[in-house]
């Protein structure tokens, strides 16, 4: 735990200061150019150091109705906050009828993965109060 807490602490902290230098001294297109070869490092890694798990299991079938909502709900959402500072947030009817669709969608996705039997986000393992409680804080 602490190796990957190491990771999301520096992260933040290095990645604005590291991202400017290599802006101003490079120009911006380098900071995509700058993740090719660490990118190339984390697939040569992968590839000879994960091996497939003896208990994988193929999916029976794909969830398209809560993939669907999921979809509906979260991309609603997003387009909603980012016009909602332009339009006056709940004074334009555009970003209500946005929060009205992202609410609906994500409340009748969680009731559909509930009573699904292949859901596309397992929700039950939510049932571990531990789990939960931990999900809710982060």
């Amino acid at each position: 735990m602490a190796i990957f807490g190491v990771g999301v602490m520096v992260g933040p902290t290095l990645g604005p200061t590291v991202g400017g230098f290599i802006t101003d001294a490079y120009g911006w297109p380098w900071i995509f150019y700058i993740n090719i070869p660490f990118g190339m490092l984390a697939l040569a890694l992968t590839l000879s150091y994960i091996q497939d798990s003896r208990h994988q299991a193929k999916a029976e079938r794909v969830d398209y109705p809560g993939l669907l909502l999921l979809a509906a709900g979260v991309g609603a959402l997003q387009i909603m906050l980012e016009r909602g500072e332009r339009l006056d947030w709940l004074a334009s009817g555009q970003v209500r009828a946005l929060a009205l669709m992202s609410v609906a969608s994500l409340i009748t996705f969680v009731w559909h993965e509930l009573r699904t039997e292949h859901p596309v986000v397992d929700l039950s393992i939510l049932k571990s109060r531990q789990l939960a409680v931990g999900v809710v804080l982060a």
